[in-house]
């Protein structure tokens, strides 16, 4: 649930803070997510028992008390360059402006995670944030009415020596306020925003538009990185603030078409976190650490972050053969594997606490679209959760069925956020799980079954396409488990597993009629309804360059007949439009409010099956002990489900140092 106003001075760490209490340590700096991960061994602290004698305590967020890594030793590395990897290309073809179409590829692992950082990051386990961008920040006047204040780090500037400032943080959603928050996904606060001013240089004022709960609020805003140079897109914002609608549609374009970072020759890529691009190949990105505009620079004792791309399966074979330091994230794996790896290498499994299933086409021209509800109430029937989530790789469990018993109750909610509505649910929803309705409801539309094949309304054979990415393994499992269950049932399915580039401009451009494996609600690390409708409803809903929401996927915008809760086979009577009753949340404080517009919304999706959500989506990341001092897993602060942010911020955050001669 939401929770209601607690004091800032409750829900906020700061760095600078920690910093100070505990003598230049690294402490609790980097903020690293995932604390009740589970490693493949039992690691000693931060390797070697005598690299951990001395170390001070901190205390964690559910009281206990966790080592923090001193300042790096003295010597020499064993070894100058961390060495990692991760899903894309060639990284001569990275793309670094979030709104850019059509050149190059987006390197969200390496630019939001690792060259970029948010103002805040919400640690689940005690229930605050922790700062990362953001040296402080408050409400001025009541949380969810007064303004939300953030104040940026004296110290930090970016990597071309400009110091990074409020008007950095204006520039970039001056762009988003036309054109979205494209490849950074996230909210678009301009749902709720209704200025930004600079009080200072070093002072951003986020001022509301209305009276909102404060938690989305705070969620929304700090929760996103800052990621727009002035010296790259601070004409573009000025152009924007006095542009007429004609000439806003020019700049857009322009923005859409400015390419930065490897793919292009025009702009070189600027960081703020401690890394700086130094250098890039067909097989690899090189950063250097930055030799000053960083409040965390003493804390490195090693100067590379190498980052080579892989596919999974690949990474995992060069984590057995030591040719890396570490794996940010991957999302498949066996128990053979996960058994064998190095006694120096400890794995860590997390349940992300997002679903992971089906979308639907809702075209004018797809047979899933707005007036075929039938026909995805039946697609829901013939596919079991329990065989996919079994198939798709170790660590995953349905997201409504903890016993695989077959039980199917989507609702589009996070597992976490299902639990709070589950007697209700089972009580009163949809359990899609009988062929035998499917059957019922596919010739209710018009279809018809011949010598054991589905034929469509035309009589042609009913032949549905469903896409996925290849680079994840898992996503290609699901899609050919479920394939494999429709085909049994006569639905002659197919799947086509595209290559990263050509899976997102696919789904960019509607170009599908399934997407198998997608996320059916945003990563679980925020409590609240809110956050796992807005993906589908409001994200996906949008294209990356911005524009008018597709008309492809949900739309959320249009009102939509349905019968009362708990009465399906009822003729519809109630008119809703989606994200108008989403839009209630932002507005309530009230935990039955909440609950009860919670319900509304989960049998919404039940009943009108915008997505088939199947499984608790897992992760895996690995890090290597023999020349490498990292944080024990149990000091890992926040929430459980995002295995890769684990290094992500450690990476970036001065918590992982070289082992010296």
């Amino acid at each position: 649930m939401v929770r209601k106003g607690l004091h800032e001075d409750d829900k906020q760490v700061s760095r600078r803070k920690l910093l100070a209490a505990t003598a230049g340590s690294s402490a609790f700096i980097a903020g690293c997510i995932g604390g009740g991960g589970e490693s493949n061994d039992t690691p000693d602290d931060s390797g070697d028992a005598e690299e951990s004698e001395g170390n001070n305590l901190r205390e964690g967020a559910d009281g206990s008390t966790h080592p923090i890594l001193t300042p790096p030793p003295d010597g020499e590395p064993i070894d100058d360059t961390l060495t990692t990897t991760g899903i894309g290309g060639s990284p001569t073809g990275y793309q670094f402006n979030p709104w850019a179409i059509g050149e190059g590829e987006h390197a969200w692992h390496l630019d939001r995670l690792v060259m970029w950082e948010q103002f805040a990051n919400y640690d689940e386990a005690g229930q605050r944030f922790v700062n990362l961008l953001a040296d402080e920040w408050e409400w001025d006047g009541d949380p969810g009415i007064g303004d939300l204040v953030i104040y940026l780090p004296d110290e930090r500037t970016w990597s071309n020596g400009d110091d990074l400032i409020a008007e950095d943080v204006q520039v970039q959603f001056e762009i988003e306020r036309h054109l979205g928050p494209g490849g950074l996904g996230g909210t678009d606060i301009w749902e709720f925003v209704d200025n930004i001013a600079a009080d200072d240089d070093k002072t951003v004022r986020f001022e509301l538009s209305d009276d909102y709960n404060p938690f989305i609020i705070e969620v929304a805003i700090l929760t996103r990185s800052t990621v727009t140079p002035r010296a790259l897109y601070g004409d573009f914002a000025d152009r924007l603030r006095d542009a007429s609608d004609e000439e806003v549609e020019d700049i857009n374009e322009e923005i859409i078409n400015f390419s930065v970072g490897p793919a292009s020759d025009e702009q070189e890529v600027v960081t703020h976190t401690v890394w700086k691009v130094s250098n890039v190949t067909d097989q690899r990105l090189v950063m250097e650490l930055r030799e000053e505009g960083h409040e965390l620079l003493d804390q490195y004792n090693f100067p590379y972050l190498e980052y080579i791309p892989m596919e999974q399966n690949p990474s995992m074979q060069a984590l057995l053969s030591d040719e890396l330091d570490l794996i940010m994230r991957w999302s498949t794996g066996d128990d053979e594997f996960f058994n064998n790896v190095p006694d120096h290498t400890d794995v860590w499994h997390f349940q992300e606490g997002r679903g992971e299933g089906v979308l639907f086409n809702f075209g004018e021209d797809s047979p899933f679209g707005r007036g075929n509800r039938k026909v995805r109430q039946a697609i829901a029937h013939v596919i079991d959760p329990a065989p996919v989530t079994e198939n798709s790789g170790s660590y995953r469990i349905p997201i409504t069925d903890d016993d695989y018993a077959g039980a199917h109750i989507t609702t589009g909610l996070s597992p976490r956020d299902f639990q709070n509505i589950r007697d209700v649910a089972e009580e009163n929803f949809i359990d899609y799980s009988s062929e035998e309705r499917a059957a019922e409801l596919l010739e209710e539309a018009g279809f018809s079954k011949e010598d054991g094949v589905w034929l469509n309304p035309d009589g042609s054979p009913f032949e549905p396409v469903g896409i996925t990415d290849s680079g994840h393994p898992d996503w290609v499992a699901v899609g050919e488990t479920i394939n494999r269950q429709l085909q049994d049932f006569g639905i002659q399915a197919e799947q086509q597993p595209l290559e990263s580039t050509q899976y997102s401009n696919r789904f960019d451009n509607g170009d599908f009629e399934l997407v198998y494996g997608a996320e059916t609600a945003r990563e679980g690390r925020y409590p609240g309804a809110y956050f796992d409708y807005e993906l589908n409803w409001r994200n996906y809903g949008t294209p990356v360059g911005g524009g008018d929401p597709s008309a492809t996927l949900y739309p959320a915008n249009d009102p939509v007949e349905i019968p009362p809760v708990g009465e399906p086979d009822a003729e519809p009577s109630e008119e809703v439009v989606p994200n108008e009753l989403l839009n209630e949340l932002l507005y309530a404080t009230d935990e039955e409010e909440i609950q009860e517009l919670t319900i509304q919304l989960a049998w919404l999706q039940n009943y009108d099956v915008q997505m088939i959500d199947l499984m608790n989506a897992s992760q895996h990341a690995a890090v290597t002990r023999d020349d490498w001092i990292w944080p024990p897993v149990d000091y890992m602060w926040g929430d459980q489900r995002a295995a890769q942010n684990i290094v992500y911020h450690c990476v970036r955050g001065g918590d992982v140092q070289a082992k010296t001669q």
